[in-house]
């Protein structure tokens, strides 16, 4: 570990992770190792210890047992044991999400009422019909919404798309399609520079650029591939350019 110290300290962190991924951890068992790894290093500070043996096993067991912490708490599904019916519910965005020839998507928080009256907060990922106005951060909405849960693959060799979701704590999928009010709302700090970056792609769009160059334009800038084909996608990919299209552009 002397020689290469964060080549082992990663390996051991990605081992931690597989290990939450593959088997079934209780939470003690994440918190149990984290602790005691903590508490060595905290005494091999405090004492000014100098056997590299115990610095080894110290460090190793809080790299492993931290990478089990992350992935533990990273890898939970939601808790709504009940289905949501078809109603009219009250939402705001929270993400622009990839569209497709038919529907715009994108990732919202929905207002419901559990079974025993509290409220409480849910994200959805809602497809809208593609002529259907823009979702911006400026304002709340309400519509009727199909949702249904999202469900697990039929197969192994299928992409987990539900897994995909609730490891950003999202469990529902829903459908707009029908008349959505909005009312303004009070934005905060987050919400104005989202908006910002979401009026910025819009001038882009509504410019007399080629669509191959709105596109370019959006992943280049703005790091936005919502609307970018697949060939242009693959193109970048190929060319070995695809970080500029990374979650920070090209700054």
């Amino acid at each position: 570990m002397s020689r290469q110290p964060l080549l082992i300290a990663l390996l051991l962190f990605a081992t931690g992770i597989l290990v939450v991924e593959y088997t079934t951890v209780q939470l003690w068992l994440v918190i149990t190792p984290l602790v005691i790894s903590i508490l060595l290093l905290f005494f091999i500070l405090l004492l000014n210890v100098k056997q590299p043996k115990v610095k080894l096993i110290s460090i190793s067991l809080f790299m492993f047992s931290l990478g089990m912490f992350f992935h533990y708490f990273n890898n939970q599904h939601p808790n709504n044991p009940y289905q949501l019916p078809q109603r009219n519910y009250v939402f705001q965005l929270e993400k622009k999400l990839n569209s497709n020839s038919k529907y715009k998507r994108y990732e919202v928080s929905i207002l419901t009422t559990t079974r025993s009256g509290q409220e409480e907060i849910v994200k959805s990922v809602v497809s809208l019909p593609k002529e259907t106005r823009d979702l911006d951060y400026k304002h709340y909405y309400s519509a009727l919404i199909y949702l249904k849960k999202v469900e697990l693959p039929k197969h192994d060799f299928q992409f987990n798309y539900a897994k995909y979701l609730y490891r950003q704590k999202i469990e529902y999928q829903g459908w707009i399609n029908g008349e959505i009010q909005s009312a303004p709302k009070k934005m905060t700090f987050s919400d104005q520079i989202r908006q910002w970056r979401l009026e910025t792609l819009w001038k882009i769009s509504e410019s007399n650029l080629q669509p191959t160059s709105k596109e370019f334009a959006k992943g280049i800038i703005l790091a936005d591939r919502t609307e970018m084909g697949q060939e242009m996608t693959e193109d970048f990919s190929k060319t070995g350019l695809v970080h500029f299209l990374a979650i920070s552009g090209t700054h």
